[in-house]
């Protein structure tokens, strides 16, 4: 199997993941971005540069890590 087909299920199976326990993730992690790693929030923070910066300092590829917001309440994306 090719790395991105690997890469893309790997992402389904996060999102997926997070999708289920959106209600608990939104009391703990409102307003931050989180980052998912085999269906583990791994860290956390307001700031993405922040925290991309942290996952690179432990060494952490983030192609393999799920990138997601949940924003404050009261505000909506639009895509």
């Amino acid at each position: 199997m090719s790395e991105e087909r690997l890469l893309l299920e790997n992402f389904e199976k996060e999102e997926s993941h997070f999708d289920a326990h959106y209600e608990e993730f939104l009391k703990k992690y409102e307003d931050m971005v989180l980052a998912i790693k085999d269906q583990k929030v791994i860290d956390a923070d307001k700031d993405l540069e922040k925290l991309l910066e942290r996952l690179e300092k432990k060494g952490i590829d983030i192609r393999r890590v799920y990138l997601t917001s949940i924003p404050k309440k009261g505000i909506a994306f639009i895509l």
